[in-house]
């Protein structure tokens, strides 16, 4: 934020206001979570979704969960690239340019910042899918064959896509970028237009696909999660009880680990996701709290508090992959092992 005095039209010079530090403050945490957490995580989460891209590719689909992971590396993908667009935007070298030829900050939230919240809703309808699949398949094991069949799954896939892009679409209708004078550079560049009709679609727009939609998500999340684990749970204790073999004891194990991997998936999303809902239902109901309202600089700082969130929510799968899955895990050895260069033996002579 400026926070050089203020020459007035009558030629007076105001100083600024106390009250203005702290917005200083925010901004410059805000860069130092762009440019210091952010940003380099972006890249790391790319570099991890395009090995989860490879592997998964690799293993059995068959399996219908497989699908809904590659779907899922995809949209984690796609969604990390447009906050990198987003971070670069939003860094102080590119704000404070002379030469540009648009407003860094309103072009990041009209491009990479829609294109990373379009893949983090559709993230969070995977999320939804992988642990409704997964409960059925412990509810109703022998008909799960029939319920669930890697067509369906495709479908479901596909479906989350078009629903997903295409309902986050209407909110591009309350707006359009193009030229507008800015006051901060005293030249005409290119920003964000408010249309007329944004007034009158914003709210349903914001309520449906930003609150109502997280909120569906995270409750069917959490249910599917607690019916799935209290089922192991029962599942395993009854092996304990009715037989103390070796492979009963595999078997538990086995089990807690599957209980262990949706309840830290799980997990890790609401945590991640749930922040950035919250400050959605805050511009419904938090009078100035927007873009150009009062606590504009308070919605950016959280914005970028929560995009570090979801950052870290779609670069972790890797890791909770290696730990819980034994087919990823083989799958990743064997790629690696296929690309470390052999070492050929000098032949005798």
């Amino acid at each position: 934020m400026n926070t050089t005095p203020v020459v007035r039209s009558n030629g007076s010079v105001t100083p600024p206001s106390s009250s203005e530090l702290p917005e200083d403050l925010l901004q410059l945490l805000q860069y130092i979570l762009i440019l210091g957490v952010a940003l380099p995580s972006s890249f790391i989460g790319c570099v991890t979704n395009v090995l989860n891209i490879i592997v998964i590719a690799r293993m059995d689909w068959k399996q219908t969960i497989n699908i809904s992971l590659f779907a899922l590396a995809v949209s984690d993908l796609v969604g990390l690239l447009g906050l990198i667009w987003f971070c670069i935007c939003f860094s102080p070298w590119l704000q404070q340019a002379e030469n540009l030829s648009f407003i860094p900050r309103e072009i990041g939230i009209a491009t990479g910042s829609w294109v990373h919240l379009v893949f983090a809703r559709i993230t969070g309808y995977l999320t939804f899918l992988i642990s409704a699949e997964r409960c059925l398949c412990i509810l109703f094991p022998m008909k799960i064959k029939t319920m669930i069949t890697p067509r369906r799954i495709k479908a479901i896939v596909v479906g989350i896509f078009i629903w997903g892009i295409g309902i986050q679409y209407l909110s591009i209708l309350t707006y359009e970028i193009g030229w507008k004078f800015s006051e901060e550079k005293n030249k005409t560049l290119l920003g964000v237009l408010y249309r007329e009709i944004g007034i009158d679609i914003e709210l349903p727009v914001v309520m449906t696909n930003n609150v109502m939609s997280q909120y569906v998500t995270f409750v069917g999340v959490v249910a599917f999660t607690a019916i799935l684990a209290n089922r192991l749970k029962r599942q395993s204790k009854w092996r304990q009880s009715s037989s103390q073999t070796a492979a009963s004891e595999v078997s538990t194990k086995r089990d807690m680990r599957i209980v262990k991997t949706v309840s830290v998936i799980s997990a890790v999303y609401i945590v991640c996701y749930f922040p950035n809902t919250i400050s959605f239902s805050c511009l419904l109901i938090v009078p100035g709290y927007g873009l150009y309202g009062r606590y504009g600089m308070l919605l950016d700082f959280v914005t970028v508090c929560a995009y570090v969130l979801e950052v870290f929510n779609s670069s972790i799968n890797t890791f909770l992959y290696w730990t819980f899955m034994v087919q990823y895990r083989s799958e990743l050895r064997r790629l690696l092992k296929y690309c470390r260069p052999s070492s050929t033996q000098p032949s005798s002579q």
